[in-house]
């Protein structure tokens, strides 16, 4: 790419900050992660390339990709920048390729095009991610679909609960008196941001019948308990499916289960952030980077 409109060039150096301070916090090593932008009005991302270092990216780590590829994606250029890029197109001696995860960009941004995906590998989320037997008596910070179907599904052993969350989550569709009282009535259900979107119980049920192996991480500390009440940590099939687009299984919307400001965790991969701005995707990176050292500490 030889040719960046203004709007581009500030992405890019917003994009180009988060992913040194990524770094610094150990987030990423030398050439793994990757990073993202979307832009609605042309339907395309920046995106960085197969093989970037995101320690010291340059203009040329970056490349445009459609987000919707059967959509015709072009720049705000004139018919002569438009001559003069393809000729310099045309004169490129290596062909360049778009992140392998572009797939999974392309899901968020189909919701939210107007996102930052910042995908990361943070040490100890991922270790949570592995560990199978990370459980506290009396205090669960990770749920796996046993305590799903303990929690939700088993109405006949708490027929009045089931109906009072029911009637709690009703409730909490009319309030508009701000975003704490929205929470608390969702942190009442142990219900995600996610499913406010919804506006239903059923979505976490839905992907538990797809993915057996999905966990859900509560955070334990107010800060990420607030933004995030559950994050979900999926297998590494999740992956796979959205990159073969497994259509089965990737029946949904990024927008039916996650918020406009969101995160996800893939088991013994990494995570997946987003937000308005690079620096918003950091932000929610660190934070559940911080959460989940604070469980480490809690473990007996």
């Amino acid at each position: 790419m030889k040719y960046w409109p203004a709007s581009y060039l500030k992405k890019i150096k917003e994009m180009q900050h988060s992913c040194s301070i990524a770094f610094n916090k150990n987030l990423i090593d030398t050439h793994s992660g990757n990073i993202s932008h979307g832009d609605t009005a042309s339907n395309e991302m920046i995106i960085t390339k197969t093989g970037a270092s995101l320690i010291n990216l340059e203009i040329k780590d970056f490349m445009i990709a459609p987000i919707e590829v059967n959509k015709i994606s072009y720049l705000t250029l004139t018919e002569e920048e438009k001559k003069k890029e393809r000729k310099e197109e045309e004169e490129e001696e290596e062909e360049e390729s778009p992140s392998s995860e572009i797939a999974v960009h392309r899901l968020i941004l189909k919701s939210f095009p107007n996102s930052c995906i910042l995908h990361t590998h943070p040490e100890t989320a991922i270790a949570l991610s592995i560990k199978n037997n990370y459980k506290f008596r009396e205090n669960k910070y990770i749920y796996n679909l046993e305590d799903f179907n303990n929690i939700y599904c088993d109405k006949s052993k708490s027929a009045n609960e089931y109906e009072n969350k029911k009637n709690i989550f009703e409730n909490s569709k009319k309030i508009e008196t701000g975003e704490k009282e929205v929470y608390k009535n969702t942190a009442a259900l142990n219900l995600t941001n996610n499913d406010i979107i919804l506006n239903n119980l059923n979505t976490i049920s839905g992907l538990f019948k797809i993915y057996p192996e999905l966990k859900i991480l509560k955070p334990a500390d107010f800060e990420a308990a607030y933004f995030f009440p559950s994050i979900y940590i999926f297998p590494l099939s999740f992956i796979e499916d959205i990159k073969s687009n497994n259509k089965n299984n990737i029946n949904f919307k990024a927008g039916g289960i996650f918020a406009d400001n969101g995160i996800f965790i893939v088991k013994s991969h990494g995570c997946f952030a987003w937000g308005k701005t690079a620096l918003d995707a950091l932000r929610w990176t660190m934070m559940l980077e911080s959460s989940s050292r604070i469980l480490y500490m809690l473990e007996d």
